[in-house]
């Protein structure tokens, strides 16, 4: 989406599974969730490019279906 950091990384939690957070330079974020691993080299405090593989479509957490649940704060 944008070029930014890991900031957060999220291990089979109960909603959203193993999950992602990207914070863009501007202090905005991008969410991902419902993953079924991570690229690898992707660690907390990565930076990524827009572009980047950051990880792979799943369904941990409470996802019923394999999807991408993706958020925009």
């Amino acid at each position: 989406m944008r070029d930014g950091r890991i900031t957060k990384k999220y291990f089979n939690t109960e909603r959203a599974g193993n999950g992602l957070q990207l914070t863009a330079k501007d202090g905005s974020y991008y969410f991902y969730a419902h993953l079924d691993r991570y690229a690898d080299g992707i660690e907390l405090g990565s930076r990524v490019k827009a572009g980047d593989v950051i990880g792979y479509v799943g369904r941990t957490g409470n996802a019923l279906v394999p999807h991408l649940h993706f958020e925009v704060h």
